[in-house]
């Protein structure tokens, strides 16, 4: 994932699409929370309101239909809306939900690459 927010400069300059200074720096700041989600969301020492808090940060650094296409995914949105059918925002994670949320991370990550490298 650090390799993924270092790479993010290169789109600047990448050839397919252009992005504009303030698109890189959006999503290099997506980048940033992810991989805070990853290193000190993923446990169960976390509670569903921080998650869901996370969650919203990143979001507001995406592009709006990208944030569409996540939440419809069928894998990915459904880590989000299950995690919190399942648990009230004060609980804290279970295992369970730990492991969907770091795999929400690495498919979210991979996602992104496909999506800016088309």
């Amino acid at each position: 994932m650090e390799a993924v927010a270092w790479a993010t400069e290169g789109l600047l300059n990448y050839p397919k699409q252009r992005y504009s200074e303030k698109e890189v720096q959006m999503l290099k700041n997506a980048v940033r929370v992810l991989m805070d989600i990853k290193r000190n969301y993923c446990n169960e020492n976390v509670k569903v309101e921080d998650v869901n808090r996370k969650y919203d940060e990143l979001k507001d650094n995406l592009f709006e239909d990208f944030v569409e296409e996540i939440e419809r995914d069928e894998d990915l949105g459904m880590v989000i809306r299950e995690m919190n059918a399942e648990l009230r925002e004060e609980e804290y994670l279970d295992e369970k939900h730990v492991r969907n949320l770091e795999r929400f991370c690495v498919k979210f990550v991979k996602r992104w690459i496909e999506r800016f490298l088309r």
